[in-house]
């Protein structure tokens, strides 16, 4: 175990990619395996010192920022435990990078479905934010791909929690630790149809381990997760498609749902014009920008036919990018990828805009349609 209390080594800790500013930390905790992090929380929890749990930093809302206290980073609980081709899991440590574990599934040709937006993001991060990327389309969220978790609550005891083996009855949720058991009181708010992570998960007979999935560290630190994988696709068609109007690209958006998509981003004219900075070749004269893929097993050129007709019946701008290569897949998950990192260069550069500013930066506003 590594414990750091040099303040320059400290301001390291103290920042992530929300632009928040003015935390503080007396210390960087930083365990190599499950019974540091235990002894580690046990030790601050007899001593009522509060803790913030740090990941890849990568996170917009400030969630790894602390204010007083020590920091227990996971930076070293990075080992790919295995990876077992014939059931289609992966364990790993929280501290695994999203690119690592891809170039290891890679390898076996495999694919991890979520496939979250950053890919220098922390496992542990992702299934502590139920994170998901564009591919959340047709993958869903990381909640669906958990099997099992080990977490550490901060009086230091642990939990093995298993997919499916234990569930609410009615309101309450049973905690079974090692020499006592603790019933949970479910709250009675109903959680939103549409793709949602904020608060703790909660449902009428839900699972335990789903209560440990997005809650962002506050309920334990998780120290090791198994995640189901799956197959990659032969190939992927991927598409940059560009709008002279809004409710063309909304118009393609409705019927692309209907016809095989498994991503699906927009970007508005404030988003391209910012980008094109950067990325100067992007059209000019554009409201808004449809970026999609589809997987697929055989017959590519059929499936470039159906996209090239319902781009050209809702009026998408000749000027389409299309690639079926990984080179083409980077490229454009490159160029995306800018956009929030122009946004958080804006926003630490300027601070949040004040409410009334005049600011152009991206922004859902489809009053021009």
């Amino acid at each position: 175990m590594l414990k750091k209390t040099d303040p320059d080594t400290i301001k390291t800790y103290l920042e992530d990619s929300s632009g928040l500013s003015g935390g503080s930390a007396e210390a960087v905790y930083i365990p190599e395996n499950e019974t540091e992090v235990s002894n580690i929380l046990k030790e601050l929890n007899s001593t009522n010192t509060p803790v913030t749990i740090s990941g890849g930093g990568t996170g917009v809302t400030g969630g790894r920022m602390p204010f007083g206290g020590v920091v227990l980073s996971t930076e070293r609980l990075n080992k790919i435990i295995d990876i077992d081709q014939e059931k289609l899991i992966a364990i790993v440590q929280p501290g695994i990078t999203l690119d690592e574990l891809n170039e290891a599934l890679k390898e076996r040709h495999l694919i991890y479905p979520p496939d979250p937006t950053e890919k220098t993001a922390f496992l542990g991060g992702t299934v502590s934010t139920n994170a998901s990327g564009a591919r959340g389309l047709q993958f869903g969220q990381t909640r669906k791909y958990v099997v099992s978790l080990n977490v550490i609550f901060s009086n230091g005891e642990r939990l093995e929690i298993e997919r499916g083996r234990i569930f609410a009855n009615k309101n309450i949720l049973r905690l079974p630790l090692k020499n006592r058991e603790i019933n949970l009181r479910l709250p009675h708010y109903r959680m939103p149809e549409i793709k949602n992570s904020a608060g703790y998960y909660v449902k009428e007979d839900m699972d335990l381990i789903d209560l440990f999935i997005g809650q962002e560290g506050t309920l334990g630190v998780i120290t090791q997760i198994t995640l189901k994988i799956a197959p990659a696709p032969e190939g992927t068609l991927s598409f940059f498609s560009f709008f002279k109007y809004y409710r063309d690209a909304l118009g393609f958006v409705q019927d692309a749902k209907k016809n095989g998509a498994c991503s699906l981003e927009f970007m508005d004219e404030n988003s391209i014009n910012l980008l094109r900075k950067k990325f100067p070749n992007l059209p000019k004269d554009i409201k808004a920008s449809i970026v999609f893929e589809e997987d697929y097993k055989e017959n590519a050129d059929a499936i470039f036919d159906k996209w090239a007709k319902l781009l050209e019946i809702h009026n998408a701008s000749e000027d389409i990018w299309t690639g079926d290569t990984e080179r083409t897949r980077r490229d454009f998950k490159n160029l995306r990828h800018s956009l929030p990192e122009m946004v958080n260069e804006i926003i630490r550069r300027f601070g949040f805009p004040k409410i009334g500013a005049d600011i152009a930066v991206p922004q859902n506003n489809f009053l021009e349609m």
